[in-house]
């Protein structure tokens, strides 16, 4: 859990968290927030080390910002370039910078344009024709990705998905997706899998 929430207010002051699994996920070391120097982010993106067998791996979890408009959103999400490369150059010795979060951008933005053309191949790994965020009749938006790098995260599988939990409520509820958004979570996780077998390169 990061040690303090971040946000404009009250309000929308939110902890980030990562939930793993002990017997299969070490956690290394926090790498904290991002140093957001110029308030590019309404919540400054964190990162944190972990490592599984064969493979260790830094996650910087992010929300950007919903805002009263798209540029808004745009902005921030033009800034996650200057983001990956502060966690990639933190540690000589990590190369596995995988950024994941709810963008409330899809991933054929414009504004992603200079992340996904750094040197390292930066792409997404949850394809944007995958809905992740409940409206109030159905899915609405894909907001929820992956970034990863190509050149650097030779582990992963190219497995990777959207878990849609609406579907085991469809018959317990009038409208599940109405009920479950406002009592649950108004996002459906995604993943990606990483092979942790193989001997680092």
């Amino acid at each position: 859990l990061s040690p303090y929430a971040v946000g404009n207010s009250q309000k929308y002051d939110e902890y980030y968290g990562f939930i793993y699994n002990t017997s299969k996920v070490k956690f290394v070391k926090s790498l904290g927030f991002y140093p957001d120097k110029n308030n590019d982010f309404i919540r400054e993106p964190y990162g944190a080390m972990f490592k599984s067998k064969n493979i260790d791996f830094i996650l910087v979890t992010v929300h950007l910002i919903y805002g009263d408009s798209q540029e808004q959103r745009e902005k921030e999400a033009k800034k996650l370039i200057d983001v990956y490369n502060y966690f990639q150059n933190l540690d000589s010795k990590e190369n596995d910078v995988i950024i994941l979060g709810d963008f409330n951008l899809p991933a054929y933005n414009d504004a992603f344009k200079n992340l996904f053309s750094h040197k390292d191949k930066i792409f997404y790994a949850i394809s944007p024709t995958n809905k992740t965020t409940l409206g109030k009749n159905g899915l609405a938006n894909s907001y929820d990705n992956i970034f990863y790098s190509f050149k650097y995260t030779k582990e992963y599988t190219g497995n990777n998905g959207v878990y849609n939990y609406v579907e085991n409520y469809m018959s317990k509820y009038k409208n599940p997706y109405e009920t479950l958004r406002k009592s649950f979570s108004d996002h459906l996780p995604v993943f990606i899998e990483l092979e942790n077998s193989k001997d680092d390169d």
